[in-house]
């Protein structure tokens, strides 16, 4: 009798034992060896821009999370110039809204970028916008006198054809032909001649080869995911991108802006 009930006792150990350990094997199975899976499926194109935010890279899809929830830390993109392996690393800025504006309407406003979780349930779409961290430190001690210089332009033109006007700056400008007028002249005089000179030497969109790297940072391992693609750009490609430079000053004289982009195929390396 003895002898039946400590093996009664023993056999409850041992369920308890085995009851616990399944329990730890669960969780070592969930932390270690059962690691979720990121899926990047990309959609429409890549855009390239350039604008007051520097060197500009877009990025549309859609993220994907397999067998376990997944939190992104962060995102970022790495660019090289195939022809002299220069590097761009873009910070991801803000995501844009997904939906496509058809048609005259308002601006819509874009949402500071930050950490976020995909679950299995719901995968998450992407609209990120990706831009430079070190290109507005590089050029902003160009950017008061510009605008300094500017302010003082316009009042000496206007006064030139009326003192009153002077303080009706702004309202004077809503003139599409006045404005492009006095830019124009603006430019010629040679008031923007250090900041173009300054951008322009550093610009990053050259014509030639790229490969693109996308960098998705995450909790958990691995703990970055990659997607690389390449592109390539043409010499008129290169040529419009250039041109937002001009663009670029018309932003920091607050006057109407239009940049060029340049919509690019994924390609896979």
């Amino acid at each position: 009798m003895d002898l039946w009930q400590g093996a009664k006792d023993y056999g409850g150990h041992v369920l308890g034992f085995l009851a616990l350990a399944q329990v730890w094997v669960i969780a070592l199975w969930n932390r270690f060896l059962h690691q979720g899976t990121l899926g990047v499926y990309e959609t429409a194109n890549i855009e390239i821009g350039f604008s007051t935010f520097g060197p500009t890279v877009s990025l549309l899809g859609t993220l994907r999370a397999l067998n376990k929830d997944i939190f992104v830390r962060r995102m970022k993109v790495r660019v090289i110039r195939t022809s002299d392996k220069a590097q761009h690393t873009f910070t991801w800025r803000a995501f844009r809204p997904s939906a496509v504006m058809l048609g005259a309407g308002s601006a819509q406003s874009l949402e500071i970028a930050g950490s976020f979780l995909v679950t299995i349930a719901a995968p998450r779409q992407y609209n990120v916008f990706f831009a430079s961290a070190a290109f507005a430190a590089q050029y902003e001690h160009h950017v008061q006198p510009l605008r300094d210089a500017w302010q003082l332009f316009v009042e000496e033109q206007i006064r030139r054809v009326d003192e009153q006007l002077v303080g009706q700056i702004a309202r004077a400008l809503e003139n599409p032909a006045l404005s492009a007028a006095m830019f124009d002249q603006f430019i010629r005089a040679g008031n923007a001649t250090n900041l173009h000179a300054a951008i322009s030497n550093g610009f990053f969109w050259h014509s030639g080869d790229y490969q693109l790297e996308f960098i998705i940072e995450t909790d958990g391992r691995p703990d970055t995911v990659t997607r690389r693609w390449r592109l390539s750009l043409s010499a008129d490609e290169e040529q419009r991108l250039r041109l937002n430079v001009i663009t670029l000053i018309r932003e920091l004289c607050y006057l109407p802006i239009v940049y060029n982009f340049s919509y690019k195929e994924y390609s896979s390396t």
